[in-house]
Formats: C-alpha cells, sequence, structure tokens
C-alpha cells in the first residue's frame, strides 16, 4: 500500500466542464525507488490508489492499466481497463498487446493462442482473436468510419465492425480513415510514400505531392503534404490538399502542423539582425493568419486553448490568440497528452488538466505538477515521494 501525502494549493474549477477522465500521478517509494500509478480528478482528488505499473491513455473514457507479476510467472502481466470513476471495468487478465478503444472497440491479445482480436468496452470479445498482434512493427490504428486496418501474416488489412475483410488488398502500413479516406503504403515499398485510397480500395488521384505514410491523414478536410519548391535550400515545403486531391491553397510553410478545431500551426520565416528566424503562428482552412507567426512554439489545440512558448517560457493562449496566463513555466505538455494519440485520432473531450514544469523547483518532487485550464496550480506534482504502509 502506498500512502498519498496531502497537495498543498488552490483548485480553481472551469465553469461548465463536464470531465470524464482521470490524471495519473506517479507515487515512489523512498527505500528503493519503486514506483506505482493512481489517478487524481479533475479537482486534484485521489481517485485510485497508486496500485498499477503502467497505464495507457483515455479515450472514450477507458483507459488501458497493468499490474506486472512475478517474473518466474508464464504471464508476468496483468492488463485491463479503467472508467473515469477508477473501476476496472474490463477485468485483468493476463495479455501483451493492447489498443485503445475506438468507435467502441479496442483490440486485445488472447494469450492462449497469441492472435488478437476486438473486445468491447466491457471486455466482451465482438470480433473473435484471429489477427496478427503486427505485421513488420506497424499495429492496428483502431475503427474509424466503420472500418480498421488489422496485421495479417502477409501485411495488413482493413475489416468491418463484422471482423469480415474488405476489398482484400494487403499494404506494408495503412492508417485510419478520416473524412472517407486513409493513407496506406504499398506491400514491398523500398520508399517512405504512401498514397490515399477511399472505402472501396481505389487510389486517390493528387496534384504532384509527396504523402509520408505515417500522415494522420485528412483532419477538417485537408491533409499535410510536401510540396517540391524548386529552392537549394528548401526542396520541399509543407502544403495542403483537399479531399479531391488538389491544392486547398497556395500558401506552403517549411513546418506545419494538422488541422485541428479548423486551425493548424505553422511557421514562418523572418529576417532578425541578418539572421533568418522560424517562428510559430496559427492558420485557418483557407490558409490565411489568424495568429500572428510571432511565437516560438504552440501545441495542438483543445476546446480553443493551447500552449505556448515566447523566450523560452511556456504559457496558455486561446484560439483567437488571447493570452491567458504566462508565459513563466519551463514547459507545459498540451492538453490531450493523457488522451489517444495514435495516427490520424484527435482528442475531442474537453481535458481540464496537464502537467507544467516550474522554471525553478524548490525541490525534486515539485519539478512536475498539474494545472488547470486558468493556469491555477491543481495538484502540486505529479510525481510524489512517499513512504510504503507496513
Amino acid at each position: 500500500m502506498y500512502e498519498e501525502r496531502s497537495a498543498a494549493g488552490e483548485v480553481n474549477n472551469v465553469t461548465g466542464v463536464i470531465q470524464s477522465m482521470l490524471f495519473p500521478v506517479t507515487y515512489e517509494r523512498k527505500r528503493d525507488r519503486a514506483t506505482k500509478v493512481g489517478f487524481i480528478d479533475a479537482q486534484g482528488n485521489q481517485v485510485v490508489p497508486p496500485k498499477y505499473d503502467y497505464i495507457g491513455n483515455f479515450s472514450e473514457d477507458r483507459c488501458a492499466v497493468e499490474v506486472y507479476l512475478d517474473i518466474s510467472e508464464e504471464h508476468d502481466r496483468l492488463r485491463g481497463f479503467i472508467d473515469s470513476s477508477g473501476r476496472e471495468v474490463v477485468p485483468l487478465r493476463p495479455s501483451y498487446f493492447h489498443t485503445d478503444f475506438s468507435e467502441g472497440l479496442a483490440q486485445l491479445e488472447d494469450p492462449e493462442s497469441g492472435k488478437v482480436g476486438f473486445i468491447d468496452s466491457w471486455g466482451r470479445f465482438v470480433i473473435p482473436p484471429q489477427f496478427e498482434c503486427e505485421y513488420e512493427g506497424e499495429v492496428c490504428k483502431g475503427f474509424s468510419e466503420g472500418l480498421a486496418a488489422v496485421a495479417f501474416a502477409d501485411g495488413m488489412g482493413y475489416i468491418d465492425r463484422q471482423g469480415r475483410e474488405v476489398f482484400g488488398q494487403r499494404f506494408d502500413d495503412a492508417g485510419r480513415f478520416n473524412n472517407g479516406l486513409a493513407v496506406v503504403q504499398p506491400l514491398g515499398s523500398a520508399a517512405e510514400d504512401g498514397y490515399f485510397i477511399d472505402k472501396s480500395g481505389q487510389r486517390l488521384m493528387t496534384v504532384p505531392c509527396v504523402i509520408p505514410y505515417r500522415s494522420p491523414g485528412f483532419q477538417n478536410g485537408l491533409c499535410q503534404v510536401r510540396i517540391a519548391t524548386g529552392e537549394s535550400e528548401w526542396r520541399f515545403k509543407t502544403g495542403f490538399i483537399n479531399t479531391s486531391g488538389e491544392l486547398a491553397f497556395d500558401n506552403v510553410f517549411n513546418v506545419a502542423g494538422d488541422f485541428n478545431e479548423g486551425v493548424c500551426v505553422a511557421d514562418r520565416r523572418w529576417e532578425i539582425n541578418s539572421q533568418n528566424v522560424w517562428k510559430k503562428g496559427v492558420i485557418d482552412t483557407q490558409g490565411k493568419w489568424i495568429i500572428k507567426p510571432i511565437f516560438d512554439d504552440i501545441g495542438s489545440f483543445n476546446h480553443g486553448l493551447s500552449t505556448f512558448s515566447l523566450n523560452g517560457k511556456y504559457g496558455l493562449i486561446n484560439i483567437e490568440g488571447e493570452i491567458v496566463f504566462g508565459p513563466w513555466y519551463h514547459h507545459i505538455q498540451d492538453f490531450s497528452r493523457h488522451m489517444n494519440r495514435s495516427f490520424g485520432v484527435k482528442c475531442s473531450e474537453l481535458v481540464a488538466l496537464t502537467p507544467a514544469f516550474p522554471v525553478k523547483p524548490r525541490k525534486l518532487s515539485d519539478a512536475r505538477m498539474y494545472i488547470d485550464r486558468c493556469g491555477s496550480i491543481v495538484c502540486p506534482t505529479e510525481k510524489r515521494v512517499n513512504e510504503f504502509e507496513k
């Protein structure tokens, strides 16, 4: 058993937030520095005592948890899922592989056969174990728009929610369907380029561009691609195509993210004191700047709020470009950090807390804390040093 030390600091709630996820807290035992993970809620209250050795990401009110067993055991770990109340809604069982929930289903390995199938949110197999865990290191990225790419012995292929294979093609890698299209890499291809297919397996013809096979695909109807510029210094730049395969707008960027909530973080080169300096801003789906590129970094937006950095310090900014607080932290992680972050998955839930790192922590245990969407400290340290109860 672990004992939680009381936490100082005021709790500031976000009005109107319906919170349906928990936040992990790592506890450490002084004697041998052994660690366990528990969970707190959005107000900083402990909901799950520290008892897990590994935790996954919250997705659709489910989060994978693991308990490691004695190394001499035939199966050295138990794996299950908890919900936002901390209940083990999918009981712990021997398993070496899982995926996060997507469209109500998640992959889970059957340790007896070594095959994986799909379970529902209560742990019942609705698609029996029959697939491989991976193909050449590539794994299933979950169901999206009714289809999922799974690993077969001879490549990645797509199935529907009944487990039936669709259009019978194999790929080295296959992404999630977004806006009716998915990125795939041809079987046996030595290149790292991909192309888009529709739900019948037909290839989408596009303007000349390079589509990385690990692209998350279309978001908000647009997808990031590499465009040849002919410039000797910058041979390729980042542009965006639409679902028709045409350029969405003429603007191109050295570096740009993916669209989320109708916006995208991109950079612009400025000449300052005869030197090239890159700064980040935010564009809309027309390629127009809605937040001027004057920041060192901007994170992914979650319900209109994101992190930013300026002059080496981090704060929070809203989608109108207004600074909510800061910058004065050494680093602040994205609000979607503890959500499903598979390729092509965007966090749609409003997340109340995120880890932040002070510039000069008073002690090591204070080097990481949770802050809310107003920048107020809710849990003063994410890593707590505690003694076991005897």
